[in-house]
């Protein structure tokens, strides 16, 4: 064992010995109250009350002594070790040789039976002694002894005598001893078992800190790396989007549409990892409200219908989904159904997509259906584990087995339900099942909104990634809007002017060391005199706390990569919000 093992052993022995000597304390009292009774005849009174008083005495100073080195200063270590096993072998030894006077005194004064009687209950102290010892062999071989010759010494020489009664107490003190002896080696092995756990216990400890360690450097790794990844990731998917605009030749089309594909795929795998990493955090902070399925579902139709169509797919969504809403946290909702259509469409060669909605009493059900490759069945509980995919002949090596997985922990977390049922070579159904809320009315657009309207096409753009600022611009040209863009809200406010004011902002947070998104909206805000001016906020951060924070500010946020048409959505309905507020 190692010294710090040593110390610990020596602190239970410690231990052991304090709470012995306290707990004895109302047993010794007792032991000379039945003396008292079985000797008061045969001693005189003078003589039995001055033995009281010694007796007394032992057993207060055996008691503060004892206590004293409980004292918060004492350590244990072997020093005080040693002094406390020479305290208790002395206190014992007292405490015997009080015993052994009385039997000197008391016992040629007494009859066969009160000397039977008197004999009996020394041997039952010395037993009970032995049984209750954990920490003192020598000092209770000591005691016993010292009170065994005398009453053996009583049997063989004082009359009434019994050979056989002073045989046995001469055997006593060997037998109690082994007793004793037999009770200190298992308080041993049971305080070397306190040691070995206290030091697995410590080592668990310390794994568990390294694991959360682990865990931390992932989930920044995870964030720095989503965040770089995620930048060019972006800028090539605006980019393809941008060209794809001028509507190519035919003999380019199909190496567009690819590059569409693999750009999309990458966003999708990045996406995963980020909400892998966002949901096994215990602290991830949900955000209940009602969410309207129709913006949701159209939202989704905008980001995957291309994808479908490119594999020769029909999507089609149910009509009935605009009138419902469902209580969940918006962003886990859309990444659910997000994940569920685009592994549906990964798994589906020939057929379509469907995304059927309805009201079930107070639950809204939402299904997804595909006429793919199917799931075995031996595999619908494992395709929601993480890195795990459907073995299908037909399949691309597409995706890292993530989607599922986010849906499942996703699922989780909001309390909703999630069944499937599938056939090989048929297709599978993904069924939700969420709590169904009453959609708010919507506000009436007020007239003599035309002022509001003819700032519309003004939009300022925020970024200090060239590409991306470039691209985002043409796309926002193609789009019908006039774009103001820079990389800080300084050159922004400098190209703006003291006239001009824009319909929405479009931000990325990162910007520099000393400024990011939320303090280039705010400054533009505080510039113009409209703290409620639209703003969307572009991030490759996926850390949850970002949303509150946002929502206190009355801004959007969007992770990158973001879908060209999602952009433009969300874009149109931040001036849509506008106009009806005005």
């Amino acid at each position: 064992m190692t010294d710090e093992e040593n110390d610990r052993l020596r602190a239970l022995e410690l231990a052991a010995i304090i709470k012995t000597g306290r707990s004895l304390t109302v047993a010794m009292l007792s032991i000379m109250v039945i003396v008292v009774a079985l000797v008061h005849t045969a001693v005189r009174p003078e003589l039995l009350t001055t033995w009281c008083i010694v007796y007394l005495t032992y057993v207060v100073a055996r008691t503060r002594i004892t206590t004293s080195f409980s004292a918060p200063h004492m350590r244990a270590d072997a020093a005080t070790i040693r002094r406390a096993r020479a305290t208790l072998f002395i206190s014992t030894l007292a405490f015997g040789a009080l015993l052994s006077s009385i039997v000197w005194i008391a016992m040629p004064e007494m009859d066969y039976a009160l000397k039977i009687g008197f004999t009996c209950f020394m041997i039952l102290v010395m037993a009970v002694s032995a049984i209750s010892s954990q920490a003192f062999v020598l000092a209770l071989l000591a005691m016993n002894i010292t009170v065994s010759i005398p009453l053996m010494l009583c049997w063989w020489l004082v009359p009434p005598t019994d050979a056989i009664v002073a045989a046995c107490l001469l055997i006593q003190p060997a037998v109690n001893t082994f007793i004793a002896r037999n009770r200190y080696r298992t308080s041993r092995e049971s305080w070397e078992v306190i040691v070995r756990n206290e030091r697995l216990a410590m080592e668990l400890t310390e794994r568990n800190q390294e694991l959360l360690e682990l865990g931390n450097s992932r989930n920044r790794l995870f964030a720095v790396a989503g965040h770089d990844l995620r930048q060019p990731v972006y800028a090539l998917g605006l980019t393809i989007e941008q060209l794809n605009e001028y509507d190519p030749p035919q003999v380019l089309r199909q190496h567009f549409d690819r590059l569409r594909e693999s750009s999309y795929l990458v966003s999708e795998m990045l996406q995963d990892l980020m909400d892998i990493s966002n949901l096994e955090r215990k602290d991830y902070p949900l955000h209940i409200d009602v969410v309207p399925l129709g913006p949701l579902l159209e939202q989704l139709r905008l980001s995957q219908d291309a994808v479908a169509r490119a594999k020769g797919l029909k999507l089609e969504i149910s009509a009935g989904a605009a009138g419902l809403a469902v209580h969940s946290d918006a962003n886990l909702m859309r990444r659910i159904l997000m994940n569920l259509v685009s592994n549906a469409i990964k798994y589906t060669i020939q057929g379509k997509v469907d995304i059927e909605c309805a009201s079930d009493g107070d639950e809204i059900l939402i299904r997804v259906i595909d006429t793919g490759i199917g799931i075995p069945a031996d595999q619908l509980e494992e395709v929601f584990h993480d890195y795990v995919r459907v073995n299908g002949q037909h399949r691309k090596d597409d995706g890292v087995g993530l989607g599922l997985s986010v849906v499942r922990r996703a699922v989780d977390l909001l309390g909703h339900r999630l069944t499937v049922q599938s056939e090989v070579g048929v297709g599978s159904v993904f069924e939700l099942r969420a709590k169904a809320a009453r959609l708010h009315e919507p506000a009436e657009l007020p007239a003599g909104n035309d002022d509001a309207r003819s700032n519309a096409e003004l939009v300022l753009l925020i970024e200090d990634d060239d590409y991306v600022r470039q691209a985002l611009s043409g796309l926002l040209v193609q789009w019908g809007y006039t774009p103001v863009t820079a990389a800080t809200a300084q050159e922004a406010l400098a190209q703006l002017g003291p006239a001009a004011a824009p319909a929405v902002i479009i931000a990325d947070l990162q910007l520099s060391l000393h400024e990011d998104g939320f303090d280039a909206i705010a400054l533009v805000r505080q510039h113009i005199g409209n703290m409620q001016l639209p703003a969307l906020l572009l991030t490759g951060d996926v850390r949850p706390s970002l949303i509150p924070k946002a929502a206190e500010q009355g801004i959007v946020v969007a992770h990158k990569p973001l879908p060209p048409p999602i952009l433009r959505q969300k874009v149109q309905a931040l001036l849509d919000n506008a106009a009806k507020a005005a």
